[in-house]
């Protein structure tokens, strides 16, 4: 099932649906080379004993989706990753999980490669009768000795040495098919542990819990400022939090410590309520329908869960304060990066309203930053208020579709947002 799925991957004629994006070109099948994270696929098919299959796809990714012109990428280069994949493909290995210590054979593109290695030795790697159509390994020798596996030990690179290819033009399905790099189940590390509830914030009290990755590490904790040690409290089940703290932890297993871990849980007013107007994107959800009212602020990455986004649309909602009150301050705040298709909003309309259903104009309050300004940008869209209300609309615009000038041009745009304040 596995092989058959992979083979569709790359064999499919069905074309790409959802969001369009105009750094993914040059499929194969629905193998897209530019979007980084599929960049091991071609590769899994040694490791169910099938590594002429990854020959032949390897061998159509370095000959098709690379070329020597200015537009010669399967997409952008996203710090070297595009670049990364053809030096170690073209040499005739890859990494498919990397800090695991072997590599994935594949089919070199050079007769020779030498690598000249930090510590003085040389690794060399020859590919006798390549051609265009000779791309499939009949066999493989390292250092004289036979090599049956499609993989290379990193230390079998490091101590020098040579690898050397038989090519030929049809597959040696013999040749291979056996797997056998096994990965140490030791670790001289204990996880970090972590905290489990359902928010960061919450209104009358929250049950949390501190688990582990590791079934036999104890887990230690403390509050605010104490330190947190084998002295501290011993974790024995949840957690009732009635107040707003901050709670430290650490794991131990067999006298080896994790790094210390810390989290802040505010208790807030649960008053408030929030009706939203418009649909955020499931994957950019920040916690849910709360999220724009949860206390929690966003930093300068808005895919650290805490920036709710919405697509091609604007982003109206309805804040329910509880009861009528005059507040001095209205302020929401939100994420620009252009790069990843996310604007300022136009402008952000604040409405006010006694009952719910008749509003009066508040402030309109238009986007004065650069709206070709690349890199991570937040803005807070402040007015006064000096009135008594109890329910406060919010209106943000949405920018558009992408310009022209930008590589998405004509998609649709999003706006992210992080929290609505008063004061």
């Amino acid at each position: 099932a596995f092989e058959s799925k992979l083979d569709q991957l790359f064999e499919t004629d069905m074309e790409l649906s959802g969001m369009h994006q105009s750094d993914i070109t040059r499929l194969i099948g629905q193998y897209a080379h530019g979007n980084e994270p599929s960049h091991h696929m071609a590769y899994l098919y040694n490791y169910i004993g099938k590594p002429w299959k990854t020959q032949k796809r390897v061998s159509e990714i370095l000959n098709t989706l690379y070329h020597n012109d200015p537009n010669g990428l399967s997409g952008n280069e996203d710090c070297g990753q595009m670049s990364a994949w053809y030096v170690l493909s073209a040499m005739g290995f890859y990494s498919v999980t990397p800090g695991h210590p072997f590599y994935a054979i594949g089919t070199p593109v050079f007769d020779e490669v030498n690598i000249q290695l930090e510590n003085g030795n040389i690794f060399t790697i020859k590919a006798n009768g390549l051609s265009k159509d000779n791309y499939y390994v009949q066999s493989a020798t390292l250092n004289g000795n036979p090599l049956e596996e499609a993989f290379l030990q990193h230390d079998d690179i490091n101590r020098g040495g040579t690898l050397e290819f038989d090519m030929g033009p049809e597959p040696n399905e013999q040749w291979g098919t056996s797997y056998s790099m096994d990965i140490a189940e030791e670790s001289s590390i204990t996880p970090v542990p972590y905290f489990a509830g359902e928010s960061r914030t919450f209104s009358e009290s929250l049950n949390l819990e501190i688990k582990s990755l590791d079934p036999d590490a104890k887990i230690y904790y403390s509050f605010g400022d104490q330190p947190v040690s084998e002295e501290a409290n011993l974790y024995q089940g949840p957690i009732t939090l009635k107040e707003t703290v901050t709670i430290n932890a650490i794991a131990v297993n067999d006298g080896q410590k994790s790094f210390p871990v810390k989290s802040e849980f505010s208790k807030v007013d649960g008053s408030r309520s929030l009706k939203l107007f418009s649909e955020y994107a499931p994957r950019y959800a920040a916690g849910g329908p709360n999220a724009l009212i949860d206390y929690l602020k966003g930093g300068h990455s808005f895919q650290t869960g805490t920036w709710q986004g919405f697509q091609g649309q604007d982003l109206v909602a309805v804040l329910d304060l509880g009861e009528v009150k005059t507040y001095k301050e209205v302020s929401m705040g939100f994420i620009q990066d252009v790069k990843s298709w996310i604007w300022f909003p136009k402008k952000v309309v604040y409405e006010i309203s006694d009952d719910g259903e008749n509003f009066k104009l508040l402030a309109e309050i238009e986007n004065d930053f650069s709206d070709r300004e690349e890199g991570s940008f937040l803005k807070q869209f402040s007015s006064p208020v000096n009135k008594p209300l109890r329910y406060l609309r919010v209106t943000a615009q949405n920018f558009g579709p992408c310009p022209e000038w930008h590589l998405g041009a004509g998609g649709k745009s999003w706006i992210f947002a992080d929290e609505i304040e008063i004061e």
